[in-house]
């Protein structure tokens, strides 16, 4: 006994099906079908809800409804001919043999972007013939080798492939997606297009599908997702702050930092006339420093010289730099000179002098003073000389106050301002004391040294000039002695033939402890 397995069962099945249905159709295309043909408008077709359910570029599925109350049907077929020409050979189709009512096929081996008409035929046990039409078209074959051309802060341009075998007799609109922007653009005839509207500094998906012209909603299968990249957005309003003599501080507006991380930003600066190319020094802030501190400096620059500055500001690897900012220009300052000294000091002028470190170029100098004691209200004074000398007097000064003393080199710009060089040296100096200030320090020391000296002559003197014996010659002693008596005496012998009065007190025993009595006596009674 041989046994037959069920998949050698299904082969036989399917192949017996296949050779009837090419022999009924090949019958049919033979024999019938310029009778199938004339007569489809007048058919009693029990074929209902005839559609097309999916499209694609080589492929039509197709849906039905047998409507037989005998369900006495062999088998339905459909037929795919070029666009609304019948009378032809078909050049696809699909085959139904079961008895459901409710069917599908799908109908391979099509061409992309073309027209097609159908006609369902039903064979029925009673050998009549239903028949039903409809019209389709496939979609255009989906692009390949999407890719991203070019970027900016705010667009992502990009390119594609279209296959070789593509039918182009219908217009196809190639439309490219951005994900998550709502944004998209759109090529006919080119192979490339550009997403305009993003936002800086972000990532996206991309996608691309080509559509019919005629039918936007017939479109091909989306292509698989690339990754697009905006640049950062470039740096906005760089302006320079200050300018000195051998550097420049630059500052910008706040960036929007996207779904991206800002890297660095980084100012570059060239000589006017040049490019980014030739830099010769730059500055740069890293990370969120570009937000909060938006400032920086670039150093070591030459005196004296007209600069162009430019900035670029870049995100991590994936996302790139964003195109250069604003050109700004400016001139670096003359430089200071190499040496300062005092001249002349007076009580309301110094004279300061200096060795110049160039000699052409620039306009002059100027000298400020400012003041470190005296009046703290006074304003600091200035004076300038040209390029070519070497000396200046500040006056107006306050007597006896200390000053700070610079000496800066300056230049007209052309837009009318001045710009002052760096301040590198100074001198501390002080203004000498006026002469009325200087009488009062004599009144107040001269003076008594004159007394003082004036008193030492004399008593040097006291032995040899008579009128200064009484003065310095004379001691006068006097005892007191408690009791009744008084004794008065005298050491001067030569002051004996003198008469001056003496005057003491007596305190008589008749009289009360808290008396006293002065009485005077001559010098010849005694």
């Amino acid at each position: 006994m041989t046994y037959i397995t069920s998949d050698l069962l299904r082969t036989i099945r399917l192949f017996i099906l296949l050779f009837v249905v090419v022999s009924e159709s090949s019958t049919l295309f033979s024999t019938e079908i310029s009778d199938l043909i004339s007569g489809y408008n007048n058919t009693q077709t029990v074929i209902k809800d005839l559609k097309v359910t999916e499209v694609k570029d080589t492929s039509a599925k197709f849906s039905w409804v047998v409507n037989s109350v005998s369900n006495e049907w062999k088998n339905t077929t459909i037929y795919v001919f070029p666009d609304k020409n019948l009378t032809t050979n078909p050049v696809s189709g699909c085959h139904v043999t079961d008895e459901n009512a409710e069917q599908t096929c799908t109908a391979e081996n099509l061409f992309s972007n073309t027209r097609y008409s159908s006609l369902c035929v039903v064979f029925e046990k009673s050998a009549n013939v239903s028949l039903a039409r409809i019209d389709f078209q496939t979609t255009p074959q989906k692009p390949h080798n999407l890719k991203v051309s070019s970027r900016t802060d705010i667009s992502i341009s990009v390119s594609w492939e279209i296959p070789e075998n593509e039918v182009t007799t219908s217009p196809i609109r190639y439309i490219v997606k951005a994900t998550g922007a709502d944004q998209e653009c759109a090529s006919e005839e080119s192979k490339s297009c550009k997403i305009m509207s993003l936002t800086p500094n972000t990532a996206y998906d991309l996608t691309i599908e080509a559509c019919s012209v005629d039918n936007l909603s017939l479109c091909s299968e989306k292509s698989g997702i690339v990754k697009g990249f905006t640049t950062p957005a470039a740096v906005q309003d760089l302006q320079v702050d200050n300018v000195g003599s051998r550097k420049a501080i630059f500052s910008w507006s706040d960036i929007p930092n996207g779904s991206g991380e800002l890297k660095n930003l980084t100012v570059y600066v060239f000589s006017r006339g040049s490019s980014k190319n030739e830099t010769v020094n730059k500055c740069y802030v890293i990370g969120s420093n570009i937000n909060s501190m938006r400032t920086c400096t670039a150093m070591a620059l030459s005196p004296n010289v007209q600069y162009s500055a430019t900035a670029v500001i870049c995100s991590n690897d994936d996302y790139g730099c964003s195109v250069d900012s604003n050109a700004v220009d400016f001139q670096t300052a003359p430089p200071a000179p190499v040496q300062i000294t005092a001249g002349a000091i007076g009580t309301k002028y110094i004279e300061v002098r200096w060795t110049p470190a160039l000699i052409q170029g620039f306009d002059g100098y100027q000298v400020v003073a400012i003041p470190l004691s005296g009046n703290p209200q006074a304003k600091p004074q200035t004076c300038n000389a040209a390029a070519s000398e070497k000396s200046c007097v500040i006056r107006n000064l306050q007597s006896a106050t200390r000053y700070t003393i610079t000496v800066v080199a300056y230049i007209k710009t052309s837009d009318g301002k001045t710009l002052y060089g760096d301040t590198i040296l100074f001198l501390n100096l002080r203004t000498d004391v006026e002469t009325y200030f200087r009488n009062i320090i004599a009144v107040f020391i001269l003076i008594p040294l004159f007394i003082l000296l004036t008193f030492l002559i004399l008593f040097a003197l006291r032995n040899r000039i008579p009128a200064l014996h009484r003065l310095f010659n004379r001691k006068l002693e006097v005892d007191i002695v408690p009791g009744p008596m008084t004794t008065i005496s005298f050491n001067d012998a030569k002051a004996l033939d003198q008469q001056f009065q003496l005057d003491f007190l007596e305190n008589p025993q008749d009289l009360p402890p808290t008396s006293n009595q002065v009485k005077k006596f001559s010098t010849e009674l005694i």
